[in-house]
């Protein structure tokens, strides 16, 4: 994020800034035109800037302690005009630690922030450049696959030209070992051919590292649980079929693509932008996919 604010034109960032404090009077650096402030001089013009602004930025809810900010509070340089400590979370509401601690505490989230970027580039009024706009919406971007905009996000959708096909064979998904995904998913996603397939399947269960070999594959069918049987058949027929070596790999168990926990949606999701609506990963909610009246990507971030 910061390394977008710092290559934005000063206007530009007074504009986001103030638009996701609802602020319309933040002025990061001042411009007077003859101020004339004593009788012996009056100088044509003068630029001015006497501020200092902390940023505490969370990505998962419910994380922000008073004891942090507290500390934060302390560093502030005593001649800045304007200090303030501003927190960033994904929070759907302002966070107990930061409501009336300190005037100069204040809290964002990171969907007020989109929607101040959003409202910044929609005003005819204002002048953006191409690469300020680029920057600016690969940070929207960054925020969405993340899940930082939706706090209800539940379902993962992933790029999935290989693990799609996968899924409808074997009702499951197999990815590197160890990969991180937000907690609270319920349902995942499969992104192919630049679409959101129909089929949006639970999750039943989720291992995060299972070594692909045949002693491990007897070893867990002879525990007689039917989900280990399910992973064991699983490693044999990845196996066998070549996509995947004797290696260790992440592996999430779906429902079925005809069973009742699977969501099945009118129709595939299209996305008509220019980049691909996912690149690694990305979240959104089961209640916006089935919202009625979604007909593209454009209708998932409205």
């Amino acid at each position: 994020m910061l390394a977008v604010f710092e290559r934005l034109e000063v206007g530009l960032l007074q504009r986001i800034l103030g638009g996701m404090l609802e602020e319309s009077t933040i002025e990061i650096v001042e411009y007077r035109l003859q101020p004339g402030e004593s009788d012996a001089s009056v100088p044509d013009a003068r630029m001015r800037a006497s501020f200092e602004w902390l940023f505490e930025v969370k990505t998962t809810q419910g994380m922000v302690r008073e004891k942090q900010l507290r500390a934060h509070l302390s560093c502030f340089r005593s001649d800045a005009d304007d200090q303030r400590l501003l927190v960033l979370t994904p929070d759907a509401v302002e966070p107990p630690a930061v409501r009336g601690m300190d005037p100069r505490c204040s809290w964002c989230s990171f969907r007020q922030l989109s929607d101040a970027i959003d409202t910044v580039l929609a005003d005819p009024g204002v002048v953006v450049g191409e690469h300020a706009v680029f920057l600016l919406r690969e940070l929207q971007s960054l925020f969405a696959e993340d899940g930082l905009l939706d706090p209800g996000a539940d379902v993962v959708v992933l790029p999935a030209r290989i693990a799609y096909p996968e899924y409808l064979a074997y009702s499951a998904y197999v990815c590197q070992p160890k990969r991180a995904f937000k907690p609270g998913l319920t349902h995942l996603g499969f992104y192919v051919e630049r679409a959101i397939q129909a089929l949006i399947p639970a999750i039943r269960l989720v291992e995060d590292e299972v070594l692909f070999s045949e002693a491990v594959a007897k070893h867990r069918e002879a525990t007689g649980a039917p989900d280990q049987a399910e992973i064991a058949a699983l490693i044999r027929a990845l196996l066998r079929t070549g996509p995947r070596a004797e290696e260790s790999y992440k592996v999430i168990l779906l429902s079925p693509p005809d069973h009742d926990a699977t969501v099945r949606l009118p129709a595939p999701i299209p996305h008509t932008g220019k980049a691909a609506w996912v690149q690694n990963q990305r979240y959104t909610s089961l209640a916006t996919l089935t919202t009625a009246g979604v007909v593209s990507t454009d209708d998932l971030t409205k």
